[in-house]
């Protein structure tokens, strides 16, 4: 499910970005897979063939983002623990 702030795509940049002076001129599209989107990926990774399911990605997220932490760190970039509506706090 899409956050109800993003559906106004515009504006959430708007507002994120003016905390910093940055006025940006950009849209961000989310959109949920369909179901038969995330079959598709589903075979496709049985098969070999690249393909993620959301249980996949959801599983390496988490330590996608400890390892990025980590390697930003020295450079004096923090990024903030924050709730995903299905993972929790990441």
């Amino acid at each position: 499910m899409i956050e109800p702030e993003l559906t106004d795509e515009k504006g959430y940049l708007a507002r994120a970005f003016a905390t910093v002076g940055i006025e940006p001129d950009a849209l961000v599209v989310g959109i949920e897979p369909t179901p038969a989107e995330i079959e598709a990926d589903s075979i496709s990774c049985e098969a070999g063939l690249g393909g993620s399911t959301p249980e996949d990605e959801m599983a390496v997220f988490p330590d996608f983002l400890k390892k990025l932490r980590k390697r930003m760190a020295p450079y004096g970039v923090t990024l903030p623990l924050f709730d995903h509506p299905r993972l929790g706090k990441v």
